[in-house]
């Protein structure tokens, strides 16, 4: 994903923990990313999400597939239904690219040179000024909207932050 600033954590996958699905299907899948470790209220959370396209060639120009993000534990819940629903409402629940939704190639990141089996993504969250300092859990999902069915959810993935006091030093990524 390129070199990130200190303050941010990594997480890509290995092709060991991607296991076998990787090799049979052609359904996107989260690559990685990387989210700020801190920030105080009322600043930004930035992060930068990577998804594969393992057949670039079969996406169509309408994918209607989109990466969504929002605040709350619920990485820890097995059941979609609830985990979807598990929010903290004192953070903003973001969704990206615009319609028609995620192409091969496309990066909201241009200082990033991704791949055409690849696209990079940029998401910005703004810390609500009313949160306590304390470490908050992020979600991502990749979903594929179905214009007159039910979606799928392709994949789900977590990170975490923390909220500093005034005065608290950033996190430094070791």
């Amino acid at each position: 994903m390129g070199k990130l600033s200190a303050d941010m954590a990594v997480n890509a996958h290995r092709p060991a923990d991607a296991g076998a699905p990787l090799s049979t299907s052609v359904d996107p899948v989260f690559g990685g990313f990387g989210w700020q470790l801190s920030a105080l209220p009322g600043e930004v959370i930035t992060g930068r999400v990577s998804v594969e396209f393992p057949e670039p060639a079969a996406v169509p120009p309408e994918s209607n597939v989109y990466v969504h993000v929002w605040v709350s534990p619920g990485s820890v819940d097995p059941v979609l239904g609830t985990y979807l629903l598990n929010v903290d409402p004192r953070f903003p629940r973001l969704s990206e690219p615009k319609v028609p939704g995620l192409q091969p190639g496309f990066t909201q990141v241009p200082e990033f040179p991704t791949a055409p089996n690849r696209s990079l993504l940029n998401f910005d969250m703004r810390v609500p000024l009313d949160v306590e300092p304390s470490v908050y859990l992020g979600n991502m999902c990749l979903l594929r909207l179905s214009p007159f069915s039910v979606g799928d959810v392709l994949g789900r993935a977590s990170f975490a932050f923390r909220v500093r006091s005034p005065g608290e030093p950033p996190d430094l990524a070791s």
